[in-house]
């Protein structure tokens, strides 16, 4: 599947590449704040430092423990090649000591950005986590204060796949997206705007029937869910907020974006009695925040990237003594340091 996958977004990336070229007769005129950049194309190794976790937690009940898997990764290398708007980027994670097992990893990102919209593709693919009993400070948390002997269990059957895609717009022509983060062009001075952003992604979660994620010592807390081993979600996302980039000096910036907005899940699961497909949209909240601090001159380009989001897939219970509302929430934090040159 995952070949198939970057297959066809490959020709994808060529065919609209093609017809890009066939109809530009003329170069547009820029707004007055951007400045274009000529190169064929620019290439840069990527290094990026992650922190994500899968989290099941309770939002009801106080004597239930909260159980965070995490893919047992810390580092991931690769490389982005830009073509005109078009960026394809791939890292894959540093081996890792395999104390908390170990964990196989994709992240693969296409992505089309012109000044006032923007397209990504994306594909974040885990097999292997293990579940920690510290935040992200090194601090224990409840779990291991309360002393449950399954604290640190490795789940090498766990599979974790987000697959999706987001588009957003601009509406000031003076600010550019795609100088801030893509670096296929420059802004001059300070500015903002306004921003949408749409989306859709699927979102699974795979384990060995029987070996259920929810601990034994939980399981009497979260009813619906004790027995789950596959879980799907089809989700609609609608995100406004805003856009700012700092230009310090002519080469150099500060860039932020920030939206959030209301994230419509439809989902499908199997326990092990039955399976079930809730069609009925559970309403969660989605956020995603990026901060850039970066370079682009003339041949050579840097930037740093901070970047925060979740996905939330919730559920219900009616069917027990216990009032619980349980969330799956996926978290993904991480610095990216890119650092590359362009062919004029």
């Amino acid at each position: 599947m995952y070949k198939y996958f970057v297959i066809i977004l490959l020709m994808c990336f060529v065919v609209i590449n093609v017809n890009a070229q066939k109809k530009k007769k003329k170069k547009k005129k820029l707004p007055e704040n951007i400045e274009a950049i000529e190169s064929k194309f620019s290439f840069a190794p990527i290094y990026v430092n992650e922190y994500s976790y899968l989290l099941i937690k309770s939002r009801q009940n106080d004597q239930a423990s909260q159980m965070k898997y995490k893919p047992n990764i810390i580092g991931s290398v690769g490389a982005k090649l830009s073509i005109k708007n078009f960026t394809i980027s791939y890292v894959r994670a540093l081996p890792q000591p395999e104390e908390f097992g170990k964990t196989e990893s994709r992240n693969l990102v296409f992505n089309f950005q012109k000044r006032l919209f923007g397209m990504q593709f994306y594909w974040t693919q885990y097999k292997g986590l293990y579940l920690d009993t510290l935040d992200r400070y090194g601090i224990f948390d409840d779990m291991y204060k309360q002393g449950v002997d399954d604290a640190y269990i490795i789940r090498p059957d766990v599979k974790f796949n987000n697959i999706g895609f987001e588009t957003h717009f601009t509406v000031t022509k003076s600010y550019s997206i795609n100088a801030a983060f893509e670096q296929t062009e420059r802004q001059k001075k300070t500015a903002g705007s306004f921003l949408m952003l749409y989306g859709a992604n699927y979102m699974g979660v795979k384990n060995d029937k029987g070996n259920s994620l929810i601990l034994g010592s939980q399981q009497e807390f979260f009813p619906r869910t004790k027995d789950l081993y596959k879980l799907n979600t089809l989700s609609v996302k609608f995100a406004p907020g805003i856009g700012l980039s700092f230009i310090i000096k002519r080469y150099f910036s500060i860039s932020f974006i920030a939206v959030g907005g209301l994230n419509a899940q439809f989902k499908w699961y199997s326990l092990d009695g039955y399976s079930r497909t809730k069609f009925g949209p559970w309403l969660s909240v989605y956020y995603l925040g990026k901060v850039a601090l970066g370079y682009n001159g003339k041949i050579f380009f840097t930037n740093i990237i901070y970047s925060n989001s979740q996905d939330i897939i919730g559920f219900r219970s009616i069917y027990s003594k216990y009032n619980c509302t349980t969330n799956f929430k996926f978290f993904r934090e991480f610095f990216k340091v890119t650092a590359g040159f362009r062919i004029p």
